[in-house]
C-alpha cells in the first residue's frame, strides 16, 4: 500500500527508542529530498486499568523520554479529545 502507521509506543523499551530515532531520520530525509513524505498524527493506546501490557507501554515511554497522557476515566479523554 501507500501508506504505513508507525507509532512511538511499544510495551518493549527497546522498539519505543528506535522509534524515537526513526522519527529524527524521518525528519532528515524529509529534508533532504526537499519534501514530506511522513505526517505525523496522534495516537491513542487504550487498555484496561492495570493491564500489563498498558503499564509496559507507559514505562517505556517515560523511560525513553516519550510524552504520554494517561486518562482513567472516559470524561478526562472526552474533554482531550473531543468529537
Amino acid at each position: 500500500g501507500e501508506s504505513r502507521i508507525v507509532r512511538p509506543t511499544y510495551p518493549e523499551e527497546h522498539y519505543t527508542r528506535m522509534m524515537k530515532t526513526s522519527y529524527e531520520l524521518w525528519g532528515q530525509a524529509q529534508t533532504e529530498a526537499g519534501t514530506s513524505v511522513f505526517r505525523r498524527t496522534g495516537g491513542l493506546d487504550m487498555g484496561p486499568r492495570g493491564s500489563k501490557d498498558m503499564d509496559a507501554i507507559i514505562s517505556s515511554a517515560k523511560a525513553v523520554g516519550v510524552d504520554v497522557d494517561v486518562y482513567h476515566d472516559a470524561k478526562a479523554l472526552a474533554r482531550r479529545c473531543p468529537g
